[in-house]
């Protein structure tokens, strides 16, 4: 069973709904050797179910991400 499987029979006997509090996202983080960190992918809830996040998506991830290391 995929890990996207596993998530969403989570999410079906938690009986968790689009208007439930859990994530809207759940992204995979790596470390390189250098300590900057970096998305690999990850899933995106769509109409109350993950689906794998796009490259646009992880890209935009890792950009937001590295703005917040940056700010503070």
């Amino acid at each position: 069973m995929s890990l996207l499987r596993r998530i969403e029979a989570l999410e079906a006997t938690s009986g968790a709904q689009a208007t439930s509090n859990g994530p809207e996202e759940i992204w995979l983080i790596g470390v390189n050797p250098d300590g900057s960190r970096e998305c690999g992918g990850g899933w995106v809830k769509d109409k109350g179910l993950f689906r794998n996040a796009t490259t646009e998506e992880t890209q935009r991830h890792n950009q937001l991400a590295l703005q917040g290391d940056h700010d503070g």
